[in-house]
Protein backbone atom coordinates (compact mmCIF):
# COMPACT_ATOMS: atom_id res chain seq x y z
CA UNK A 1 0.00 0.00 0.00
CA UNK A 2 0.85 3.14 -1.05
CA UNK A 3 0.13 6.95 0.50
CA UNK A 4 1.84 9.28 2.97
CA UNK A 5 2.36 11.86 -0.14
CA UNK A 6 1.31 15.73 1.21
CA UNK A 7 -0.22 17.24 -1.89
CA UNK A 8 -1.70 20.99 -2.67
CA UNK A 9 -4.67 21.29 -4.63
CA UNK A 10 -5.20 25.09 -5.95
CA UNK A 11 -8.42 26.76 -7.25
CA UNK A 12 -11.28 29.14 -6.21
CA UNK A 13 -13.50 29.39 -3.74
CA UNK A 14 -12.23 25.55 -2.07
CA UNK A 15 -13.86 26.67 1.21
CA UNK A 16 -16.63 29.18 1.69
CA UNK A 17 -17.89 31.30 4.60
CA UNK A 18 -22.09 31.59 4.80
CA UNK A 19 -24.29 34.31 6.09
CA UNK A 20 -26.02 32.75 9.41
CA UNK A 21 -28.27 35.46 10.50
CA UNK A 22 -29.27 39.31 9.25
CA UNK A 23 -26.01 40.17 11.89
CA UNK A 24 -23.76 39.15 9.07
CA UNK A 25 -22.13 36.96 11.41
CA UNK A 26 -20.24 34.70 9.48
CA UNK A 27 -19.54 30.35 10.36
CA UNK A 28 -17.08 28.43 8.46
CA UNK A 29 -18.91 25.29 6.72
CA UNK A 30 -16.56 22.08 7.37
CA UNK A 31 -13.77 21.95 4.76
CA UNK A 32 -14.48 20.01 1.79
CA UNK A 33 -12.87 16.45 1.79
CA UNK A 34 -10.68 14.69 -0.77
CA UNK A 35 -11.52 11.33 -2.59
CA UNK A 36 -9.05 10.15 -4.64
CA UNK A 37 -11.30 7.18 -6.52
CA UNK A 38 -12.58 6.08 -3.10
CA UNK A 39 -9.20 6.80 -1.38
CA UNK A 40 -9.43 9.45 1.41
CA UNK A 41 -6.39 12.31 2.04
CA UNK A 42 -6.84 13.96 5.54
CA UNK A 43 -7.02 17.61 5.36
CA UNK A 44 -4.03 19.23 6.73
CA UNK A 45 -5.23 22.93 6.17
CA UNK A 46 -7.91 24.39 3.88
CA UNK A 47 -8.49 28.51 2.44
CA UNK A 48 -10.06 29.11 0.00
CA UNK A 49 -7.66 29.17 -2.57
CA UNK A 50 -5.93 25.84 -1.35
CA UNK A 51 -6.27 22.86 -0.09
CA UNK A 52 -2.93 20.91 1.47
CA UNK A 53 -3.65 16.91 2.41
CA UNK A 54 -2.22 13.93 2.98
CA UNK A 55 -3.01 10.58 1.08
CA UNK A 56 -4.05 7.65 2.55
CA UNK A 57 -2.94 4.29 1.50
CA UNK A 58 -3.88 3.23 -1.79
CA UNK A 59 -2.86 0.86 -4.24
CA UNK A 60 -0.26 1.86 -7.04
CA UNK A 61 -1.75 3.77 -10.00
CA UNK A 62 -3.69 6.86 -11.06
CA UNK A 63 -7.32 7.94 -9.66
CA UNK A 64 -9.20 10.80 -10.66
CA UNK A 65 -8.76 13.43 -7.23
CA UNK A 66 -12.34 15.10 -6.14
CA UNK A 67 -13.40 17.63 -3.39
CA UNK A 68 -16.57 16.72 -2.13
CA UNK A 69 -18.58 19.62 0.07
CA UNK A 70 -21.67 19.07 2.30
CA UNK A 71 -24.46 21.20 0.87
CA UNK A 72 -27.35 22.45 2.61
CA UNK A 73 -29.69 19.56 3.95
CA UNK A 74 -31.83 19.77 0.55
CA UNK A 75 -28.54 19.80 -1.53
CA UNK A 76 -26.58 16.99 -0.04
CA UNK A 77 -23.16 16.21 -0.77
CA UNK A 78 -21.79 17.49 -4.11
CA UNK A 79 -18.68 17.10 -6.12
CA UNK A 80 -16.39 20.12 -7.39
CA UNK A 81 -15.76 21.18 -10.88
CA UNK A 82 -12.64 20.26 -12.17
CA UNK A 83 -10.97 22.23 -14.76
CA UNK A 84 -6.88 20.79 -15.54
CA UNK A 85 -5.29 18.01 -14.26
CA UNK A 86 -7.79 16.79 -11.66
CA UNK A 87 -5.54 13.19 -11.27
CA UNK A 88 -3.13 11.81 -8.86
CA UNK A 89 -0.60 8.60 -9.18
CA UNK A 90 0.02 6.25 -5.78
CA UNK A 91 3.53 5.66 -6.59
CA UNK A 92 6.40 3.88 -4.25
CA UNK A 93 8.51 7.16 -5.23
CA UNK A 94 6.19 9.54 -3.74
CA UNK A 95 5.32 7.52 -0.33
CA UNK A 96 7.31 8.16 2.89
CA UNK A 97 9.82 5.35 3.39
CA UNK A 98 12.39 5.11 6.37
CA UNK A 99 15.44 3.71 5.07
CA UNK A 100 17.59 3.64 8.25
CA UNK A 101 16.61 3.97 11.92
CA UNK A 102 19.66 4.72 15.23
CA UNK A 103 18.30 4.46 18.62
Amino acid sequence: MLGGTVITITGRNLVHATSVNAKERTEVPPPPTVDISGFGCTILTATPDEVVCETMPGNSGTRDLVLKYQGTEEQGQYDSMCTGSCRFTFSSSLTPAITMFQP
